[in-house]
C-alpha cells in the first residue's frame, strides 16, 4: 500500500525517475555550501526554482498535506490570525523571517503548510518545532516540506507528514537525514 494518496502516484514517475534516486539517497547529486549559520553547512539540491519539476513538486506537496488541513495561501492565515491580534501581516511575516513557520513561496505567492498547526489552527505543532530545529540549517523552506512530503526510509516508506504522532521516531528520522545531508 503507497504511502500517499492516489492522486500523488502519477507524479513519483516524474519526481524518482530510475536513474535520479530520491532527493534524500547520496545518490541525488547535489553540493554543500555554508548555510544561515557558520558551523553548518548547508545543502544545495541543484533542483530549479521554477519550472515543470517545481511545478510537480508543488502539486506532490499539495496532495500529500491535503489529509491533514492542504496548503493555506498566506491571506487565509493572515485571515485566522485576526482572530488573535490585530497585527496579522507583522505576526505571520515576523515567524516566516524566523523560520518558526514554514512557508512555501510558489508562482509568487506564499503558501503555508496546515500540517504544522496545532488544534487550534495557529499554533506549531511541538513535533514540527523540533523537526524544523533539526533540518533548517541543511535545509531550506522548500527542501523542508518535501522532506515532510516524500516517503522516508527511516519510517518504513511514510511520509513524515503521516506520522506526526509519533514526534521520536520523527526526529530519529530527521537528525539521520541531516547526518546524511552534511556528509
Amino acid at each position: 500500500m503507497s504511502a500517499f494518496p492516489p492522486q500523488a502516484e502519477r507524479l513519483q514517475a516524474e519526481l524518482f525517475p530510475a536513474d535520479f534516486g530520491s532527493p534524500n539517497s547520496s545518490s541525488a547529486s547535489g553540493s554543500v555550501s555554508a548555510g544561515a549559520s557558520n558551523t553548518s553547512p548547508r545543502v544545495v539540491s541543484g533542483w530549479p526554482d521554477v519550472g515543470p519539476l517545481r511545478d510537480a513538486q508543488f502539486d506532490w506537496m499539495r496532495v500529500a498535506f491535503s489529509p491533514v488541513g492542504g496548503l493555506l495561501h498566506s491571506e487565509e492565515c493572515q485571515r485566522r490570525l485576526r482572530q488573535q491580534t490585530d497585527q496579522p501581516v507583522s505576526r505571520l511575516a515576523r515567524a516566516i523571517v524566523a523560520r518558526s513557520v514554514l512557508s512555501l513561496s510558489w508562482e509568487g505567492d506564499t503558501w503555508i503548510p496546515a500540517f504544522q498547526f496545532g488544534e487550534d489552527g495557529l499554533t506549531v505543532r511541538p513535533c514540527c518545532a523540533k523537526i524544523f530545529e533539526e533540518l533548517e540549517p541543511i535545509f531550506d523552506d522548500w527542501e523542508l516540506a518535501w522532506w515532510f512530503a516524500i516517503p522516508n526510509a527511516w519510517l518504513g516508506g511514510d511520509a513524515p507528514v503521516n506520522r506526526l504522532d509519533d514526534t521520536e521516531l520523527l526526529l530519529q528520522a530527521a537528525r539521520a537525514d541531516r547526518f546524511i545531508a552534511r556528509g
